[in-house]
């Protein structure tokens, strides 16, 4: 029931949530760096913390123990975006160049947590490509990943790589049937079956709605792809697709979320000026948002829905917006410290009704009546006055500064 937060400059903190005690991991407690990118807990308790200089630790809060895998055990010094752990029990490390010219990707590093060793595959061992980008376990075990020069299947312990393709491999899901979708940038989408070893092609010629792919997101079972000349859905046969008609699509950059209300509505937010689309599937029309129409501001980042089905938004220079579409109204928080000075940067609805906003001047909360609204920051004893992260956990807030 322990919180873990990594940072950029300051190790790890542990937050007990029992005792409401705060622990700090460092490097004068045997950290190998104060910077940490990502972590995973392993199958028996160990969390596994990966630095921005490609260094590796193993924390082992039972035995009171901290493990060090860095250049002296042969890890290069490489960006690792992905470490997960698949059903052996083997970790995987995913590196790549970060597109630092300082930096190195060197494919995919498998450890054995048990017998301490460790492997690497890369280019010279059959992948596409050693910056991986993508990481994926399926079902069967079987490990995807994702590059730029295509895909690369890996099978259990990292024996054998199949290469797949040479497109720039941007998006990769597996769908409930055990089905790899894999979406190149330009190129449409190739779905893989891994029970049959078949594949299927989508593209502008066979059903999609055009070849230049954004996005794609798994709702209600079936597969909703964006394009930049709409959206296309797939059944979960993959027999039918349906597409949002001409003359109504959406907007090439609605890109930057899609979720779908209890109204049924899919919503789709962009953080590059095209506002936000409200998508009525079933009627096949689509509502635009944006800053010459109620919308004050173009750039959404983040969409919410709160218990009494209003849509909340944050936006680069617009703050937060309550969107009442029954209604047809949207309103604005004007007054709280930095929600509409482009400081606005985390949104949370919890579990009681009250919306919060994390922005660079602290936190504002607005009250399940929406008639009240308290400030917190450094005066009230936040650690920082920026805030990043919002998370709710066992009827608590937690903001990462």
């Amino acid at each position: 029931s322990n919180i873990w937060i990594t940072s950029l400059t300051d190790g790890v903190k542990i937050i007990d949530l029992k005792r409401g005690s705060i622990k700090h991991l460092n490097t004068d407690q045997g950290l190998s760096t104060d910077s940490s990118v990502v972590m995973l807990q392993d199958d028996i308790g160990r969390v596994w913390i990966t630095g921005f200089g490609g260094e590796v630790d193993v924390v082992d809060m039972q035995a009171g123990k901290i493990l060090h895998f860095n250049k002296e055990q042969g890890l290069k010094r490489t960006y690792q975006f992905s470490l997960i752990q698949d059903k052996l029990g083997y970790i995987w490390l995913a590196t790549a160049s970060g597109n630092n010219i300082l930096m190195n990707g060197y494919g995919v590093q498998i450890i054995d947590p048990k017998r301490m060793l460790f492997k690497t595959i890369n280019s010279t061992g059959g992948l596409a490509n050693n910056d991986i980008y993508k990481i994926l376990e399926d079902r069967s075990g079987q490990i995807w990943l994702g590059t730029n020069s295509g895909l690369n299947v890996i099978n259990k312990k990292g024996v054998h790589v199949n290469h797949i393709g040479e497109k720039n491999i941007s998006t990769i899901l597996e769908d409930p049937h055990g089905r790899i979708w894999i979406q190149s940038i330009s190129s449409g989408i190739q779905i893989l079956d891994t029970i049959t070893r078949q594949s299927r092609s989508l593209t502008s010629a066979n059903g999609l709605s055009s070849d230049n792919m954004n996005d794609m997101a798994l709702i209600d079972e079936k597969m909703w792809v964006t394009s930049d000349k709409g959206i296309d859905v797939f059944d979960a046969a993959i027999s039918t697709v349906e597409h949002l008609p001409a003359g109504k699509r959406i907007r090439n950059e609605l890109t930057g979320g899609l979720m779908k209300s209890k109204s049924g509505k899919i919503w789709l937010a962009n953080f590059n000026g095209s506002g936000i689309g409200v998508l009525d599937w079933q009627n096949k029309t689509i509502r635009h948002l944006r800053s010459t129409q109620p919308l004050n501001d173009s750039n959404v980042i983040i969409l919410k829905e709160d218990r009494h089905s209003i849509i909340w938004t944050l936006s680069y220079a617009g703050g937060a917006s309550a969107i009442d579409l029954e209604k047809g109204t949207i309103k604005y928080l004007e007054n709280p410290p930095g929600v509409n000075d482009n400081c606005a940067k985390a949104l949370l609805h919890d579990e009681k009704g009250n919306i919060w906003i994390g922005t660079d001047k602290g936190i504002s909360i607005l009250n399940d009546k929406r008639d009240s609204i308290l400030v917190f920051s450094r005066r009230e004893e936040l650690l920082s006055d920026e805030i990043n992260s919002l998370i709710e956990y066992d009827h608590r807030i937690y903001a990462g500064t």
